[in-house]
């Protein structure tokens, strides 16, 4: 048996992260989705109110499906080498198609101006991330699969050995 045969027949090691890096950066990664997701539009629509731009949809609407989405998407990432991850990432993305869901059904913003009004809509931007969100729940439902099949088989390719 040469050499290279010895490497190639040896099982993929995967080197994990400590918890508490995991938890520091599912903490990040839940307080990027959550800013950018939930608080970002909430700060837009209480700031537009007043300016005569309608957009439909209460403002603590998208904070509150913001702030799941953010929660779910931290909790994912700290858990990615434990078998929840692949639910987790499958609770993340119907809130998220949920998130967008509410915000395609109101996708006309109207602009107020004293000799008129202008509306821009724009559902097919919507239509597009619902698609892209869509995908990341397949993922989720094949990642759930794969490790009730096969537990820990992902881990190297997800944590590779250096």
């Amino acid at each position: 048996m040469t050499d290279a045969a010895a490497v190639s027949e040896s099982p993929a090691r995967a080197e994990i992260p400590s918890v508490p890096r995991r938890i520091a950066l599912g903490a990040g990664v839940a307080i990027g989705v959550a800013v950018g997701s939930g608080y970002l539009p909430y700060y837009l629509l209480t700031n537009l109110k007043p300016s005569s731009v309608g957009f439909g949809v209460a403002a603590t609407l998208p904070l509150l499906l913001g702030i799941a989405i953010g929660l779910f998407e931290g909790a994912a990432t700290a858990l990615k080498p434990t078998r929840l991850y692949g639910p987790l990432s499958i609770l993340s993305g119907l809130v998220g198609i949920g998130y967008l869901y509410v915000i395609f059904q109101n996708s006309t913003i109207h602009v107020t101006v004293s000799s008129g009004g202008l509306s821009i809509g724009f559902g097919l931007l919507i239509l597009l991330l619902i698609l892209i969100t869509g995908l990341s729940l397949i993922a989720g439902v094949v990642t759930t699969v794969e490790d009730m099949a096969r537990p820990g088989e992902r881990l190297p390719f997800d944590y590779p050995a250096r």
